[in-house]
């Protein structure tokens, strides 16, 4: 998502953008070649539903297009800082290390309409009696427009909404999303699924887990 809402920004893409699910090649600055892996459909893919099935191909295709600075700037605004070493086109599928908290930090400014707040831990702290003794508080500052925060919204809801998504069975296994609910999310997954990610939104509450 930080490199999705990158091209928002800079190229002023929306869900609706299409772009070519096919083999993807870059060289890298020391000479050699980087290709994701994936097996391309070969069709016009809408940046909604790549974002909903993961597609790598176009993760790669978006870096290239918007560059490895740019998203690293974005990661910046939120307070992540990406180390030298994993400033490379690969960032697209996540191969930098992120905390949980500091996502969480990005997926809620795209629900607050494109406003961050960085998370706290404590929200108040009262005595035996509910008397207040301290409350924290947090600066804020925008980060997007209203409307690029509502676009990575809808293509957060894609992950569940989208046949192929990686959250569809939200709505198909769990019935979370049948008429009622509002939800998006995004998967992530390390090799051989040595880690799984799942960010979640709705209306009221972003949660994240590992």
């Amino acid at each position: 998502p930080l490199l999705y809402s990158t091209s928002l920004n800079i190229k002023n893409y929306n869900p609706c953008t299409q772009i070519l699910d096919g083999p993807v090649t870059l060289r890298l600055p020391d000479g050699k070649v980087w290709e994701p892996r994936g097996k391309p459909s070969g069709d016009m893919i809408t940046l909604k539903t790549a974002l909903a099935r993961s597609l790598n191909p176009i993760a790669a295709k978006l870096i290239h297009e918007v560059g490895v600075g740019e998203v690293v700037k974005h990661a910046a605004q939120f307070g992540i800082k990406i180390p030298k070493h994993d400033q490379v086109p690969s960032l697209a599928l996540g191969v930098t290390s992120i905390s949980l908290y500091d996502l969480i930090g990005v997926y809620t400014t795209f629900v607050n309409e494109g406003v961050f707040k960085k998370p706290v831990y404590l929200v108040r702290i009262e005595d035996k009696h509910g008397r207040l003794i301290q409350v924290e508080s947090t600066a804020s500052k925008i980060i997007m427009s209203k409307e690029n925060a509502f676009k990575m919204v809808q293509m957060l809801k894609g992950s569940t909404q989208i046949r192929g998504g990686t959250a569809v069975s939200l709505g198909s296994k769990y019935h979370l999303t049948d008429g009622i609910n509002e939800m998006g999310g995004k998967t992530g997954t390390t090799q051989k699924s040595a880690d799984g990610w799942f960010f979640g939104i709705t209306q009221q509450l972003v949660s994240g887990c590992w």
